[in-house]
């Protein structure tokens, strides 16, 4: 019968993992109220308050022993029953409820079942070659503890050899617990294979299925591609915990040897040992190997001649002999590359029965963000307010799940860092301040910081857009065209879809110059919280043949990455010109810059170059042209489906011209006399810019007058219209009046 040791509660008693494999409980001997002449190591069984309940042998030292007294130390080796902790709600150290005496004793086992958790990356094949040696090593790890029926036992990492953790199923025996011999018959039951620790990001169910499938097939290998960050280990990894396959993987650069010869040498070994392991533990479903970075362990050659050339050739030849020896269901292995640049892999690995079945994972689309988030936010026990939320999956177009998942920590970590704040006289924590503007703001300052992989090395992103359309003075009948036309279809794309309308792909805003179409575009690509990537012609040409052509295909290839994009080509007339206009000679870079740009804009969404990293959001891609010269455009990208519509970026006139300096001089102290309806009539034939220029001049002007100037009066006005002059003619502004009747005609 078993007795009960009962612990005083007014003494503290700590848990912690003393030896792991030893099975000690050491205990002071002021713990003991009825029992204190226990022969040492004697089973008992310990209950904690988290609701464990561990079997260790009893030992209670000399007085003086133990670092403080009535202390009692126990390690984690084996526990009774199922692996669950009860959840009390508090964050500290297990405490010891009560300790059991197995008065009864403890016999030797006949025969007992178990099941086994094996760590692939541990286990020893070299060791372990058939399975009379791993039944012996089960027999060793268990030998020296108390067992008993439903048990689990959790092993030295040191000393395990591969197997993890054991549980035993079963027992033959006289009493419940006891201990096994030379002479105890072991069977194994089930053996299941863990992972590493793995934090699914969400977002990926139709790829998890996709790839649920080709491994159920088993009939070939697979490829799987797509951005850095964006869980392809992951979801590998949750997939093989489910269906219990077993891991192994190599990482490209590091699997490689100096010498010639070692690294094909490693990699015969490695199928071998996988041969070994399938034959070993007698599995039915396949191993699987994870090839990390394939790319680097077969990149293309390109026609490149040389000794390290030589190398990468005999490396690649190996693999894809491999491959192709070990191919088919039958041989129990299935190979898993997985890359982020697929367009650097040698073409003879993807082809049927080597990688065959390639597989994408695309960037996270809007609601697969919102999958990500939430997944992630759950894990972390971090909350945000759903307007936070769904303001934060809309700015993240770009981001892959491990952006997201920096952005949360990052966001977490400022709010934690916040001191209380004053309010009504009284203190409150910065958690309960989550309405306030402060707590926005963070969130702003922390996607301003943490900005997505896909474009930390982008050619012209521009980033912190705020402005919005109504920060442009004037222009009130071309905004409603704009948040009809270009902001209505991607704000409510259900609507515009019942009337089979989609998306424009492009405009040109076409005027004199300084009339703010490059704060148009600036200014769309915010207000539809779409990234927004500029570039111009200084920036496209190159004395190398053929890099402007690849600048502009690496133009459209980052804004569907990170789409919905806006692609603005500044001064458009001077980057592609017009084949087909009198007079002007286009020299043979314009017609392949041009030539390149047709192609990329009829191909938005649907290029092979970039349909690893596409998303259904890919195909929301606005590119705006902007020119002083719409006639130098080439016919070609004036059709629909291309820039689409042409959008008159006029002169303004008084009113827009009075709306412009109400807008600008907002941050200009402005004196009492100061009349902006008399200056919007003197300043005809005025752009823009120009109007923003006359306050910065007369702020200027006041200043050199007098430093101590507190505000900026009429007549400083009045002195700087004398000395300037309109940037504008008549002649220009009637050339595009007509310009715009001709196209309409």
């Amino acid at each position: 019968m078993q007795k009960s040791v009962v612990i005083n509660r007014e003494i503290t008693c700590r848990s912690r993992q003393l030896f792991s494999g030893a099975q000690i409980c050491e205990i002071s001997p002021e713990l003991f109220v009825n029992e204190t002449n226990l022969p040492p190591g004697v089973p008992v069984v310990v209950r904690m308050s988290n609701g464990k309940q561990l079997l260790c042998r009893l030992f209670a030292p000399p007085d003086g022993h133990l670092s403080t007294s009535a202390v009692c130390y126990v390690d984690e080796c084996v526990q009774l029953g199922v692996e669950n902790d009860v959840n009390t709600g508090l964050k500290e150290i297990p405490q010891v409820k009560e300790l059991e005496l197995i008065a009864d004793g403890c016999c030797y086992f006949q025969r007992i079942r178990v099941d086994l958790t094996v760590d692939c990356s541990k286990l020893d094949l070299e060791l372990l070659t058939n399975k009379e040696q791993l039944l012996s090593l089960v027999k060793d790890l268990l030998q020296t503890l108390v067992i008993g029926e439903s048990c689990l036992i959790k092993t030295d990492d040191q000393s395990n050899y591969g197997i993890v953790e054991i549980r035993v199923g079963g027992t033959t025996g006289l009493q419940r617990f006891g201990y096994i011999d030379a002479e105890t018959a072991i069977d194994i039951a089930e053996i299941g294979f863990s992972t590493c620790a793995i934090k699914l990001l969400g977002g990926l169910t139709d790829i998890r299925e996709t790839l649920s499938k080709a491994l159920r097939r088993a009939s070939d290998n697979v490829l799987l591609a797509g951005p850095p960050g964006s869980g392809k280990y992951s979801l590998i990894a949750d997939i093989a915990r489910e269906g219990n396959h077993p891991i192994f993987e190599i990482r490209g650069l590091d699997f490689l040897k100096s010498h010639p010869g070692e690294t094909e040498l490693e990699l015969r070994k490695i199928f071998e040992r996988l041969k070994q392991f399938n034959k070993l533990f007698q599995r039915s479903s396949p191993a699987l190997l994870v090839v990390k970075d394939v790319d680097t362990l077969c990149p293309k050659i390109n026609n490149k001649k040389g000794e390290d050339v030589s190398n990468v050739s005999r490396i690649s030849s190996q693999f894809t002999s491999l491959l192709d020896h070990h191919h088919g269901s039958d041989s129990g292995i299935i190979v898993i590359g997985t890359t982020s640049n697929i367009e650097s892999l040698d073409s003879k690995v993807r082809r049927p029965g080597r990688l065959g079945t390639e597989i994408f994972v695309r960037m996270p689309s809007e609601f697969q963000r919102g999958e990500i988030m939430e997944a992630v936010l759950k894990r972390t026990g971090f909350t945000l307010e759903q307007t936070e939320l769904d303001e934060v999956v809309q700015r993240t177009a770009g981001y892959v799940g491990a952006d997201l998942e920096l952005l949360v920590y990052t966001i977490q970590r400022t709010l934690s860092r916040q001191p209380s704040q004053e309010v009504f006289g009284g203190r409150v924590s910065y958690g309960e301040l989550k309405q306030s503007h402060d707590r926005s703001q963070i969130i702003d300052d922390c996607l301003k910081r943490v900005r997505p992989t896909s474009l930390r090395s982008s050619i012209g992103l521009i980033s912190g857009l705020t402005q919005t359309l109504d920060s442009i003075g004037g222009m009130d009948q071309l905004k409603k065209i704009l948040r009809i036309s270009v902001l209505g279809p991607l704000r409510r794309p259900e609507a515009f879809r019942r009337f089979g309308m989609r998306p424009l792909k492009g405009i040109l805003l076409y005027g004199p110059p300084g009339c703010a179409k490059t704060t148009i575009a600036k200014c769309l690509a915010a207000e539809s919280r779409m990234t927004f990537v500029s570039v111009s012609a200084a920036e496209v040409y190159s004395p190398y043949v053929g890099d402007s052509e690849k600048l502009i295909a690496k133009l459209f290839n980052q804004a569907r990455l990170s789409a919905p994009a806006v692609i603005f080509l500044d001064e458009i007339d001077s980057l592609v010109g017009n084949r087909g206009m009198q007079g002007v000679r286009t020299n043979d870079v314009h017609v392949r810059v041009l030539s390149t740009l047709l192609t990329e804009m009829d191909g938005i969404g649907s290029s092979v170059q970039s349909a690893v990293g596409s998303s259904e959001d890919s195909k929301n891609i606005l590119v705006i042209a902007a020119t002083n010269r719409p006639d130098m455009i080439d016919d070609a990208l004036l059709r629909p489906g291309r820039l689409t519509k042409l959008i008159h970026v006029p002169a303004p006139d008084e009113t827009a011209r009075y709306e412009i300096l109400k807008k600008v001089s907002e941050r200009v102290p402005l004196a009492s006399d100061v009349d902006l309806a008399e200056l919007a009539k003197q300043t005809e034939r005025y752009s823009g810019a120009d109007l923003q220029n006359l306050c910065s001049q007369a702020a200027l002007h006041a200043a050199a007058l007098d430093e101590d100037v507190q505000e900026v009066t009429m007549d400083h006005f009045q002195h700087v219209l004398q000395e300037n002059r309109p940037s504008l003619t008549s002649k220009q502004i009637e050339w595009y009046n007509q310009y715009e009747t001709n196209r309409r005609i």
